[in-house]
């Protein structure tokens, strides 16, 4: 923002030497500071959408994982639980 006062302050300086206007080229860079700061909150509302939407995704991929952790360590307890009935059957036995 100090940059543009600044911008705006020699414009000034730069118009007064030369005889313009000073308040219309004023109020020509306040009209396009003033368009630049609402696409600038456009472009923000655009980030901040996306940021909601890519949590909602990652929540559900979070969940989804969290479902295939449950059935992956299901799956592995029933294959050790196999494994160590069969193991027992052919004579192994605990020691």
């Amino acid at each position: 923002m100090e940059a543009h006062i600044a911008e705006l302050q020699a414009w000034r300086r730069d118009c007064e030497t030369v005889n313009i206007n000073v308040d219309q080229r004023l109020e020509e860079l306040n009209k396009l500071l003033a368009e630049q700061i609402t696409n600038l909150k456009k472009d923000n509302e655009a980030v901040r959408e996306d940021f909601a939407s890519n949590q909602v995704f990652h929540k559900g991929v979070k969940s989804e994982l969290s479902a295939y952790k449950v059935s992956f360590d299901s799956d592995i307890t029933r294959i050790l639980s196999k494994d160590g009935i069969n193991h027992e059957t052919r004579g192994g036995g605990k020691r």
